[in-house]
């Protein structure tokens, strides 16, 4: 034994990113649609935080926490709206030993043509953004 380890003990913070879906199934009640009334797609993206040993670690308890907070209900269409856990697609090492105000919970590079503006930039990777004019 002597004292030696042969995993790695030590657990950090990650902040994973991930994707879920609402899959609506069933037909709207006829009666019920109003101008709220969508056929759109919708899809969250969620950041969850992560105490875990290596970056497989952090998506492994993702995965099993996100699979956790899938479920249904009915809308007031009176269609089933099944809310899934789709796909972590990244994750992220916090380097602060100790989370407070600032800490640094994700991010991310984007690369991008020289010539697209700054609103032009904000308006196609983040287009629900409100503008303050």
């Amino acid at each position: 034994m002597g004292g030696e380890m042969t995993e790695k003990s030590t657990l950090e913070w990650y902040a994973v990113k991930l994707i879920f879906e609402f899959i609506i199934t069933g037909d709207p009640n006829p009666e019920k649609i109003d101008k709220e009334y969508s056929t759109d797609k919708t899809y969250e993206e969620s950041i969850m935080l992560i105490k875990a040993s290596s970056f497989d670690h952090a998506y492994s308890i993702t995965e099993l926490k996100a699979k956790e907070s899938e479920y249904d209900l009915i809308n007031p269409y009176d269609e089933t709206v099944n809310y899934k856990f789709a796909e972590a697609i990244d994750c992220f090492q916090l380097f602060d030993e100790e989370l407070e105000t600032g800490t640094e919970l994700y991010s991310r590079f984007l690369t991008v043509s020289k010539d697209i503006t700054r609103d032009e930039f904000i308006d196609q990777y983040y287009p629900d953004t409100i503008k303050e004019d």
